[in-house]
């Protein structure tokens, strides 16, 4: 994410500056107001709370940022300020849903730990969207863990469809115990991995693993240097029912059941990986889609603080 703010401004060194700019941009294509306080946990640059708070004031001073109700946004993006705090609520309701369904999630066998994911900043999932998980297995049980709640969800009516996405559940996104590290999932610039997986909201199983997961992946340190852990309350244990001889199975039937667009697509990229510790199914990975619209914002800012 550094790399890419250079890039832009290749002429100017903007220092904390030109990093708050950049994170505040980002999560605007979010319709995502921040606080000073979150400015201060997402920003790529190592920055104590006061120097944050001053110098957001000062880039208010300046015009070249406004504030509402303690939210700090681009000029003229003062309606998303209203968008945030109706998420808020949005977010509460699905956050019920998934927590619901995650400690039922977690007593099945090969389930380690539950997270909601997509969440990009803090409460701030629209009300028409779906609900996804992301599941940390036992080691060598991801194929059985996988097809059993996909199975499961799909008799119960519960997975998203091009007509009903609505609260449903999207189950895309399984990793295993022992393959925690995520860094080879990320692209070379890729602001929206970072604060993907700040994102992700424990709601069922070992609360063990969620934190291993959060301390394995060192590179979150490089890349926020300021942000730091929140651990939720402990939740339900996962149970491990041991089923070896069911798992080879299990992948070659999930294999045959794969539509052949993702066939096509499977390890062909960081879209969509599956092997024995990964299987991340997103068939539109709208990674590289955030990132140019990031640039975007970023330049038409740029153009805009010019002209005025």
């Amino acid at each position: 994410m550094i790399k890419s703010m250079n890039n832009l401004w290749p002429n100017e060194d903007w220092g904390t500056n030109k990093a708050i700019v950049a994170t505040i941009a980002f999560f605007d294509i979010f319709f995502y107001p921040m606080t000073a306080m979150e400015v201060r946990q997402y920003v790529p640059k190592r920055a104590g709370f006061k120097k944050i708070l001053e110098r957001l004031e000062n880039l208010v001073r300046k015009g070249s940022l406004e504030e509402k109700q303690g939210f700090y946004f681009l000029p003229g993006k003062q309606n998303h300020v209203v968008i945030r705090q109706q998420r808020y609520n949005y977010t509460q309701e699905k956050i019920k849903i998934a927590k619901q369904w995650g400690k039922l999630f977690a007593i099945l066998p090969g389930v380690k730990m539950v997270a909601v994911g997509n969440i990009i900043g803090k409460h701030n999932l629209s009300d028409a969207g779906d609900i996804d998980f992301f599941i940390v297995t036992t080691a060598k049980r991801i194929w059985s863990t996988r097809f059993i709640l996909a199975l499961s969800t799909k008799l119960l009516g519960l997975r998203p469809t091009l007509k009903k996405q609505r609260n449903k559940l999207c189950l895309s996104f399984f990793v295993s115990e022992n393959n925690l590290d995520l860094e080879s999932l990320k692209f070379d610039t890729d602001p929206y991995f970072t604060y993907w997986f700040t994102g992700l909201r424990q709601v069922a199983g070992s609360e063990e693993v969620f934190k291993k997961l959060k301390e394995v992946n060192t590179w979150l340190k490089h890349d926020l240097p300021n942000w730091k852990m929140l651990l939720e309350a402990k939740h339900f244990e996962a149970k491990d029912i041991k089923l070896p001889w069911l798992e080879e199975w299990f992948k070659k039937l999930q294999w045959k059941l794969f539509p052949s667009e993702m066939k096509n697509l499977i390890n062909q990229g960081t879209e969509i990986i599956v092997n024995n510790n990964v299987l991340k199914l997103h068939i539109k990975d709208r990674r590289k889609e955030f990132f140019q619209k990031y640039l975007d914002n970023l330049k038409a800012y740029e153009n805009k603080i010019r002209e005025n």
